[in-house]
Parts: structure tokens; sequence; C-alpha cells
């Protein structure tokens, strides 16, 4: 894992609020896609064009943490949208817990811990 320097210091609070971003768009679009008022022409344009400035500026704040962090780190916490967009669908669209969807996140959440946990130095085997 790399080492927290004033350079990256920002690059994990980033990553969250990338999180944030991505969950919000896409419980938002799944709320939008429900909505009958939604589907008059100029409020769809409108919302469309509101989703991509926000995108634009995701994609901003993305180009900001690969600067500043590892492309495996970054993702690595990237991948804990899943869990947040399942919990989101499950609170919000009453939508169904199930083992594969149980098994799914674990499998996330331990493949994020064995990706970012710091690694060990190799002993040195003396002759």
């Amino acid at each position: 894992m790399a080492e927290i320097t004033p350079q990256n210091r920002y690059a994990v609070p980033l990553i969250i609020l990338c999180i944030f971003i991505q969950v919000a768009l896409s419980i938002t679009v799944k709320f939008a896609h429900e909505q009958a008022w939604l589907a008059v022409p100029w409020v769809k344009y409108l919302t469309y064009s509101i989703y991509i400035l926000i995108m634009g500026g995701y994609a901003y704040l993305w180009q900001h943490v690969l600067k500043s962090t590892d492309l495996s780190r970054a993702n690595s916490i990237m991948s804990l949208t899943v869990l947040f967009i399942f919990l989101g669908g499950v609170v919000f669209f009453q939508e169904p817990i199930n083992s594969v969807n149980i098994i799914g996140i674990l499998l996330v959440i331990t493949g994020l811990f064995l990706i970012t946990r710091p690694a060990t130095p190799k002993k040195s085997v003396a002759k």
C-alpha cells in the first residue's frame, strides 16, 4: 500500500466522494425511471443534462485520485460501490436479498482487504 504523503493524503476522501456520487446517481436514475412525471421530454432532458454535468465532476475528481495514488488501490476501494448500491436497492426499492448477493458482497470485501493490506516483508533465510 502506498505511503501517505502530502500529495496523496486526499486520495481516500476523494475516492469516498466518488463512491457517494456513483451511488447517489445510480439510485436517482432508478428512481427517475419509475416516475411518470419525469417522462415529460423537457424534464427528461434537464435531468440528463444535470446527470452529465455531475458525471463530468466525477471524472475530474477521479483524475485527481489517479494522480495521487496507485490505480490498484483506487479501483479496489471503488469496489465498495457495489456494496452501497446493493444496500440502496434494498433500502429504497425493496430489492430482495439472497445468498448469491451475500456471497458476492463478501467476495468484494475479502478482495478489498487482500489488495489494500500492507505488504509483509519477506524474511531472509540465513545460511
